[in-house]
């Protein structure tokens, strides 16, 4: 698919707000990716063919350490905008896909922005 490859995570605040974490490394465990963004959700905001969907908005961090010819070190703020579906099942249990993009600014390193795009499933315990 794409790498890094990794688990992802987020810890609902209140019902609009959440903190997300994502930590992938590369093949090799060479390329190290993590993250933490501070969203805010508008849920089921839109439709398609009768589905309800939210989306999301968020600021935070990107570390990023790249195994190149010259190992790169890149650090700074990144913005990131999502959508997602949520499934409520009957146990009480929850879970969503989602698919979001960052733009990341590298502040350490090198001065560069890039983008990162992420699908993906999570539970909710």
């Amino acid at each position: 698919v794409g790498g890094p490859t990794g688990v992802s995570g987020n810890y609902y605040l209140a019902k609009d707000r959440s903190i997300d974490f994502g930590f992938g490394v590369g093949l090799g465990l060479r390329n190290v990716h993590i993250h933490s963004t501070y969203l805010l959700h508008f849920r089921r905001t839109m439709t398609l063919d009768n589905v309800d969907f939210g989306w999301y908005v968020g600021a935070g961090a990107r570390y990023a350490n790249r195994d190149t010819d010259e190992d790169q070190t890149l650090f700074g703020p990144r913005a990131s905008i999502g959508v997602n579906f949520p499934i409520q099942s009957q146990s009480g249990h929850s879970f969503d896909f989602f698919g979001e993009a960052a733009l990341n600014l590298s502040l350490i390193s090198e001065f560069r922005t890039d983008l990162d795009a992420a699908v993906g499933a999570r539970y909710y315990f």
